[in-house]
């Protein structure tokens, strides 16, 4: 007797591949780890404190160039709208008390927002370490994932997220006068021989419409920067992209870093100024 079933039938009908106009959520995917090998979660917590530590006293103030390139994204992802800038990068880091922590970030003495794509300033990728910082780490819920890899080096996975009974220093808005902060969690890649952090993928953890702020995700890159005068090497970041919606309009950013300089107040080395170019908008 010949059956009747059909095996198309049993086919699932043709679906449209998921189209997103950012990455997706650091719950969403979780990168792959090494099966069978636990995660010495207490040590990797200390000795990259102690690699952040050594970075906030031995950094006292950079110099960079960088390159920034802004896009305004329609829902699918296709830029609309691209701006590019290159600007001269300050950072200086500071501790005036015991377990306070300041950074400051600037980005040529006389630009005013006016002068940032969209007037939206973006800070604080030399700062998104400082999550594993003694005086920030207690702040966040942090586990370990495991071992992977990141570019052929293994790499311990540590999820980190901001309580909800602890204040949040990290991560804010300033909108006007007034500060918003901005709980964050993610993903941070930490080498397994020296403890560097190399990636952090992170995203905020609430929509904040009160400034009409319903997502955003970064993924900073670090890489090792050697300053032969000073003898030493930092590792600094190199690369961030930021995701945002903001006021109804999804963003695309990717800044670089290069041409750095470190100095501190007692140095005699003198900063060379880069050579700017104009800026350039496009559609």
């Amino acid at each position: 007797m010949l059956s009747e079933f059909d095996p198309l039938a049993a086919v699932a009908p043709p679906t449209l591949p998921r189209t997103s106009w950012q990455p997706p959520g650091i719950d969403e995917v979780k990168p792959s780890i090494a099966l069978g090998v636990a995660c010495p979660f207490a040590h990797v917590m200390e000795q990259s404190a102690k690699r952040v530590q050594e970075l906030v006293e031995n950094l006292e103030r950079f110099s960079a160039v960088e390159d920034l390139l802004h896009q305004t994204l329609d829902n699918y992802g296709i830029p609309i709208r691209t701006v590019t800038r290159k600007y001269n990068y300050v950072a200086s880091f500071s501790e005036p008390e015991p377990g306070i922590l300041n950074v400051d970030e600037d980005r040529d003495e006389k630009l005013t927002k006016g002068g940032y794509p969209d007037r939206i300033a973006t800070n604080g990728f030399a700062t998104l370490a400082l999550v594993f910082h003694p005086h920030m780490s207690e702040t966040f819920a942090m586990a370990c994932e495991g071992l992977s890899d990141w570019r052929g080096h293994a790499t311990w996975l540590v999820y980190f997220r901001q309580r909800d009974d602890r204040p949040n220093h990290m991560h804010a808005y300033k909108v006007g006068n007034q500060m918003y902060p901005i709980g964050l969690k993610g993903r941070a890649w930490i080498t397994a021989d020296t403890f560097q952090i190399v990636r952090i993928e992170s995203e905020i953890v609430h929509p904040a419409p009160d400034i009409q702020l319903l997502s955003e995700h970064q993924i900073v890159e670090y890489a090792p920067v050697p300053f032969p005068k000073k003898q030493t090497t930092m590792w600094l970041p190199r690369t961030a992209q930021i995701y945002f919606n903001l006021r109804k309009h999804h963003y695309y950013r990717r800044h670089s870093f290069d041409h750095f300089m470190l100095f501190s107040v007692d140095t005699d080395e003198k900063r060379k100024e880069p050579i700017l170019t104009p800026s350039r908008e496009g559609s």
